[in-house]
């Protein structure tokens, strides 16, 4: 059993990829949460990340996701935009403690191991800038 696969997501912006925004996606976690192989989970992240779609996976590549249907699919799909919405909140969250100066490496680590959005926010919620 492989540990702590790793696939590559590129996050698209309008009609072409933006090759340097390129946001890891840990398989392995998909896979446990989804009670999915990880083989399958891996083959479905690459043919989303070229741009098929749901109904064209589950048609013509069927055989790649091992027998994946439409609803599998959807959820994979929905765990990747978590993984990646929670990574990109990571990084603003500690480009806005760096610049405040308030970034310590307890809370760096604390930040990089939160696991959801939830306890993301509430770790920074003491730091963020006040509006007026």
């Amino acid at each position: 059993m492989r540990r702590g696969v790793v696939v590559g997501i590129q996050t698209y912006r309008g009609d072409e990829a933006n090759m340097s925004d390129v946001i890891a996606v840990d398989v392995q976690t998909i896979a446990r949460e989804l009670e999915l192989a990880a083989a399958s989970v891996e083959k479905t992240i690459s043919l989303l990340d070229a741009g098929n779609t749901i109904p064209f996976i589950t048609r013509y590549r069927r055989d790649a996701t091992g027998g994946l249907d439409e609803q599998q699919i959807e959820r994979i799909q929905e765990c990747i935009v978590r993984q990646r919405q929670l990574a990109e909140r990571k990084q603003t969250i500690l480009r806005s403690l760096a610049s405040q100066n308030k970034l310590t490496p307890q809370l760096q680590a604390e930040v990089e191991a939160a696991g959801d959005l939830r306890r993301l926010e509430d770790l920074y919620l003491p730091y963020k800038p006040k509006k007026q």
